[in-house]
């Protein structure tokens, strides 16, 4: 039996580029704002390595490249145990725009090639791999749990370790379009990109004194992705209004399997959107209200594709430090935690939850 443990974490958000910003952010009381033009951050190589890429796949090299160094992944390894496992919801939009307004212009042998591959949205994968020579397993979902695919190849010793990613990209265009859309007119609509460095250890590594012995300030982990889980909802809650009753079951089915489990703290999906009555409720009535924490996108923005895992790496953050700050705890001061149940949904219509342990 293994364990699946989170050793590394980079991020880009309006909350921060670094996994420090991101939780003063979860320390204080700023809330984030819809956002209306691309977050800043300092390109991971040399403008002369990167001229030809885009800035959807810089996001992803940038976030891959500090969790590598975060989680001080070994460059000895082998090439070929190094797996990336990304997701998105929206992919290379910005690049997409470009293209077709080039072949809008009526001449489309002269379109960019250049420009052409950075529209499909795995180009970030591609880019990852080459550049941190990554030639393990490699996918890119459009939408979906990438935590749970990337547990099962590192359980089935698939890869030694995994950077498993979620990026969504700014675009004016898809921006403007979703903040018009009545659901949304409370969410902080965001960019944002998060990469975890997943390894598994044997439980009997851990029991004969291994990191889960460690206090979090003497390990260099971030806690154990205990398990993860997937149901489908009938619909997108930021896209449309969803069938509330429908809804509420087929989160309730996924979540009750977890209250055996205890958690300390839940961190929901919540965004300020109208579902989120929805979702509040069945935490509550499974967890008990005093376990329901705040929302962690309305302190770092609502990043579509890349919510779940925003969350899950404000929770991983959280069992680091070992306790959720007064400003997400929901209890109005700093809460000690081992256990976070963290969860969120994604634009094709998937629930997701991830239970992370110290």
């Amino acid at each position: 039996m293994k364990k699946i443990r989170i050793s590394g974490i980079g991020l880009v958000s309006q909350a921060g580029i670094t996994t420090e910003a991101l939780w003063e952010r979860l320390c204080s009381k700023e809330t984030a704002v819809r956002q209306t033009e691309e977050i800043p951050f300092k390109p991971a190589y040399p403008a002369s390595r990167l001229r030809r890429i885009n800035r959807y796949c810089k996001m992803a090299l940038y976030a891959s490249a500090e969790t590598w160094k975060d989680g001080n992944i070994s460059e000895e390894m082998d090439a070929f145990d190094r797996g990336t496992i990304f997701t998105t919801g929206y992919g290379s939009m910005a690049a997409q725009v470009k293209f077709y307004r080039e072949v809008a212009k009526g001449e489309p042998d002269f379109c960019s090639p250049t420009v052409f591959t950075g529209t499909v949205p795995n180009s970030c994968v591609g880019t990852v791999c080459m550049f941190l020579n990554c030639k393990g397993a490699s996918t890119m979902l459009s939408g979906g749990n990438h935590l749970e695919y990337s547990s099962l190849l590192l359980q089935n010793g698939q890869a030694e370790v995994i950077l498993a990613g979620a990026v969504e990209e700014y675009t004016k265009e898809l921006f403007e379009d979703l903040a018009a859309e009545p659901v949304n007119r409370n969410v902080p609509l965001s960019e944002g990109c998060v990469v975890f460095a997943l390894e598994a250890e044997e439980t009997s590594d851990l029991s004969a004194g291994g990191e889960g012995n460690l206090r979090p300030e003497e390990s260099r982990s971030y806690c154990f992705l205990e398990r993860t889980g997937t149901t489908g909802l009938p619909g997108t809650p930021f896209l449309k209004t969803v069938d509330r009753e429908e809804a509420a079951g087929r989160m309730r089915e996924l979540l009750a399997d977890y209250v055996s489990d205890g958690p300390d703290l839940v961190l929901g999906a919540m965004n300020g959107s109208d579902f989120d009555p929805v979702e509040e409720q069945v935490l509550k009535e499974l967890f008990g209200e005093d376990r329901i924490g705040g929302s962690v996108k309305m302190l770092t923005g609502e990043t579509l594709g890349c919510g779940f895992s925003m969350n899950v790496a404000a929770g991983a953050l959280c069992l680091r430090h070992g306790f959720v700050p007064a400003a997400l705890s929901g209890r109005g001061e700093d809460t000690a935690v081992k256990k976070i149940l963290v969860t969120g949904y994604d634009s094709a219509e998937n629930y997701m939850c991830a239970l992370l342990v110290r």
